[in-house]
């Protein structure tokens, strides 16, 4: 996130979907290619506007990685008819919240506003996505926040570091390899020239998606979208092509020696993502495999390896399926006070092969699901993360019905669906291990 740290024919609006209170989304496109997507939700009289650029990290090559995330930056350096810091102060001033942040797949910018003032919002994304200015001096002090950025987040925090590093080694040639803050031999040498290429490549109204989510009116806000976005030209770049994973032949190991107190764990399986649409069925099973694990108190990890056998200080497990590429299932842990690190990685791997040994029972099944959906439900009662599912969705190419169709996923999975993903996924061929050493701290 900034500040330290997603055809030439108009397409008639199609109701694809309802959230809880039978709000309507509705989709468009202009011309030049930009796609608008609206939910109404009239509960408050506030809207979210989000812009979504369909590049990120995956996209970048060798010596720029991190040029995305640097050109967040760079677009609230200011216009000429917005200069310098005004459009974060104006968004303040009118009582709004703004901010941004870049992934592997996007980079997003978006504002929390009265719905009075969404005209405003898109008036200032249209005018940055067209003419943000480059200016030596700032450029080369934003590239040192950066570097500084990376230096706390990364660099002094030992298990970002070790994150960083298996995820290099899990991701051999693929698009998830390069950190999306960049390494930062590759910040260091980023020029301005870099910068305006890459804007001038991807911030264009045919790589974007404009999401707006709130009390609004469909057909008003796609005539707002009309009269800022129109007449921005869409870019002559082509799409690139896909960077698939190399096929993992067995399983790899690395260790992360850094100054830290204490060993650090992590764990990772090469899995499929939403991307994979024939997979399904096997990704929704994942994620009800993840619940079983980890989803709360009650949940196998907590129960068994920290409380029972005590071999964990602290275990956790991650998965995230909306991505472009495949991902991974990642499980980090840290020991208990006096456990060998050797009897923890064993510890998880026993839990791990009685998924695919034995079915889980019908209540502890009940259980991770009642986990995801409540879970679930409770992210879509925000307006925010609505209009981020519905983003992540739609620069995806994945069919926004998603967003209204995930508690009957979810119930759809049987026992014997955690069992078949867990003997396929969750084998040495596809895992990476990386351990934290720690070295003395001074």
């Amino acid at each position: 996130m900034r500040n330290i740290l997603l055809t030439v024919l108009f397409m008639a609006p199609i109701a694809v979907g309802y959230c809880m209170q039978k709000s309507v989304t509705q989709e468009f496109k202009l011309d030049n290619g930009l796609v608008l997507v609206v939910r109404e939700d009239h509960r408050s009289p506030s809207v979210v506007a989000q812009m979504w650029y369909r590049v990120g990290s995956a996209d970048e090559h060798g010596g720029i990685t991190g040029i995305s995330h640097a050109l967040e930056h760079m677009m609230f350096l200011g216009t000429q008819a917005v200069p310098n810091d005004q459009f974060s102060k104006k968004i303040g001033s009118l009582g709004g919240y703004e901010n941004a942040f870049t992934s592997e797949d996007q980079t997003v910018y978006y504002e929390e506003i009265g719905k009075q003032h969404l005209e405003t919002c898109l008036q200032l994304e249209a005018d940055r996505m067209k003419h943000l200015q480059f200016k030596p001096d700032e450029v080369l002090r934003e590239l040192e926040v950066i570097k500084e950025e990376r230096r706390l987040r990364v660099e002094d925090d030992p298990q970002s570091l070790t994150w960083e590093r298996f995820m290099a080694a899990a991701n051999v040639g693929g698009a998830y390899h390069n950190p999306v803050i960049g390494w930062m031999e590759d910040i260091t040498q980023l020029s301005l020239q870099d910068l305006k290429e890459w804007y001038e490549k991807w911030y264009a109204p045919n790589f974007a998606t404009l999401v707006v989510v709130g009390d609004v009116n469909a057909e008003e806000v796609y005539a707002l979208a009309q009269k800022y976005f129109a007449h921005i030209p869409a870019s002559s770049a082509i799409k690139p092509k896909a960077k698939p994973q190399v096929a993992p032949l067995g399983k790899r190991t690395i260790e992360v020696h850094a100054k830290a107190n204490l060993p650090f764990l992590m764990l990772g399986y090469d899995v499929p993502s939403f991307s994979s649409k024939a997979l399904e069925q096997r990704i929704y099973a994942l994620m009800v495999l993840q619940s079983v694990l980890d989803g709360g108190l009650s949940a196998r990890f907590e129960k068994e390896l920290v409380r029972s056998q005590a071999v964990a200080a602290e275990v956790g497990a991650h998965y995230d399926p909306y991505q472009r590429y495949n991902t991974q299932f990642v499980i980090n842990a840290t020991p208990s006070e006096g456990t060998d690190n050797a009897l923890l990685l064993k510890s998880i791997e026993t839990e791990i092969e009685k998924l695919a040994e034995t079915l889980v029972s019908d209540d502890e099944l009940k259980r991770a699901k009642m986990n995801l959906v409540s879970g679930y439900i409770y992210e879509k009662d925000s307006t925010s993360q609505q209009a981020m599912l519905l983003g992540k969705l739609k620069t995806l190419d994945l069919n926004i019905d998603m967003m209204d169709t995930f508690e009957s996923k979810i119930q759809s999975i049987t026992a014997e669906d955690v069992q078949t993903v867990a003997k396929e996924f969750f084998t040495d061929k596809r895992q990476t291990i990386a351990w934290l050493i720690p070295e003395t701290l001074s």
